[in-house]
């Protein structure tokens, strides 16, 4: 379900949320809240081959990680728990994935 959000999170009401933390936009917008102190939780897809390194590098940058499926019962329980006052749904798909599914 999900990776290191521990119940600190949902506190202070203040937790931002980062859909898409690992695009070019997702990743910059980690990097600048957790630098301004705020607690910043950065959703990596959980099937993300990259999902180890992603864990590490957001985790120098002092935000948490969550791999919570793209299910919508997971995904309700994760913000109940989280509590964000502020999500930022950066989703979106490369334009190689794109050509590749015969969409460009």
């Amino acid at each position: 379900m999900n990776d290191n959000v521990d119940d600190r999170a949902g506190g202070d009401g203040r937790v931002a949320f980062v859909a898409g933390a690992t695009g070019f936009t997702g990743r910059e917008v980690v990097r600048l809240l957790a630098e301004r102190g705020v607690p910043t939780v950065a959703h990596v897809r959980p099937d993300s081959p990259r999902l180890e390194e992603w864990k590490k590098r957001f985790s120098a940058v002092g935000a948490e990680v969550d791999a919570t499926a793209w299910d919508e019962a997971a995904m309700l329980e994760t913000m109940s728990r989280v509590r964000p006052a502020t999500v930022f749904a950066l989703l979106g798909t490369t334009r190689a994935r794109m050509h590749a599914a015969g969409r460009i």
